[in-house]
């Protein structure tokens, strides 16, 4: 389990934001699709756990089968559960960037939460049997 907020040590360096997300949950596939809509400016590059290219980027990256939560790699950082999700936010139109300021609500308030939904999240959404793929003109933004 990755620590909430993690320096990266030995990687590629990316020069914008990345987001790792779960490529056969529906929920992390229906959020992927609702932060390209609702950006305020195209900032998030995308990048399936599932993807092998994962390894080959960030060898040390370790991550549970299935994923326990959404990964934010920013500013040499990686960032997870509530912690990713709502520094993502911050970026989305109104409201949805309001979201943001629950950080300031302590994690043992937050996780808990996102961790009861991520656990439940095939049972409630579903689970594909092949990888999500994005529609053509997102196709740019995902790394794979």
């Amino acid at each position: 389990m990755l620590p909430q907020t993690e320096k990266i040590t030995n990687y590629n360096k990316l020069k914008y934001p990345l987001i790792l997300f779960d490529g056969y949950c529906n929920l992390c596939s229906f959020a992927v699709n609702f932060i390209l809509k609702k950006e305020k400016k195209p900032l998030y590059y995308f990048l399936s756990i599932q993807s092998p290219t994962l390894s080959e980027i960030y060898p040390e990256l370790k991550i549970s089968d299935p994923p326990e939560s959404i990964i934010l790699i920013q500013n040499d950082k990686i960032f997870k559960a509530s912690t990713a999700a709502l520094k993502i936010s911050r970026n989305l139109k109104f409201p949805w960037h309001i979201l943001y300021y629950a950080i300031y609500l302590p994690l043992f308030l937050r996780d808990p939460l996102y961790r009861f939904i991520a656990k439940k999240r095939y049972r409630w959404f579903g689970k594909k049997n092949v990888c999500y793929m994005p529609k053509e003109n997102w196709k740019a933004r995902f790394m794979d």
